[in-house]
């Protein structure tokens, strides 16, 4: 397993990454422009970082407040199914 000051570092850089690309499709949709997948890959990153942080505070919790979890994980990705391969339900 990697030091735990590594696992924040590469937390801090996905971070920094899903912050960047999410300001960058902020601001070109100001102007209309088709940005295709980014906007789902900025989504994703966030995603991906508010989960890993979450399950951080939650791993120690009791066994019901995990399962709430990985129900709520669950519906994070079928929402990113759902909404990435353009189904409108």
């Amino acid at each position: 397993m990697a030091k735990k000051g590594g696992d924040l570092n590469l937390l801090g850089l996905l971070s920094f990454g899903a912050l960047f690309i999410k300001a960058i499709v902020l601001l070109l949709s100001m102007f209309n422009i088709n940005l295709g997948a980014l906007p789902l890959i900025a989504d994703i990153a966030i995603a991906i970082v508010v989960l890993i942080i979450a399950w951080t505070f939650i791993k120690g919790a009791r066994k019901g407040w995990r399962i709430v979890y990985f129900i709520i994980l669950g519906l994070v990705i079928a929402g990113f199914i759902v909404s990435g391969i353009g189904l409108h339900i």
